[in-house]
């Protein structure tokens, strides 16, 4: 139960959700590897042009809004469940998720 190790799974977290809420990286990503179909990619490019502020998951949300697509349209959420997986490495499930909290609150600006 080191402070440092849940620092280090806080950054690792916030760092993965960062990339999940703020970039396309999902889309771009989806498009590479061919999972276009699967991912509903030619969908959301349409959802996209009507509504640019919006990113994929609140497409998700708004094409099949059921209790994961909710879940994973949360970045508190995520983290949240990303936290607890750190737990496995026997860190302390509370301070990675406050460290988490702040660390989101920091690279993730206040009008989003």
């Amino acid at each position: 139960m080191d402070i440092l190790e849940s620092l280090k799974f806080a950054a690792a977290v916030s760092s993965a959700v960062f990339l999940l809420f703020q970039t396309e990286v999902i889309v771009e990503y989806g498009e590479l590897f061919g999972f276009k179909k699967y991912l509903k990619l030619g969908e959301y490019k349409c959802y996209r042009i009507q509504n640019p502020l919006e990113n994929y998951f609140s497409f998700l949300r708004y094409s099949n809004n059921c209790f994961l697509t909710r879940l994973a349209s949360c970045p508190y959420c995520v983290g949240f469940w990303g936290c607890a997986l750190s737990g496995f490495y026997e860190c302390n499930i509370l301070v990675t998720y406050f460290c988490y909290i702040v660390f989101i609150k920091i690279i993730i600006p206040k009008n989003e």
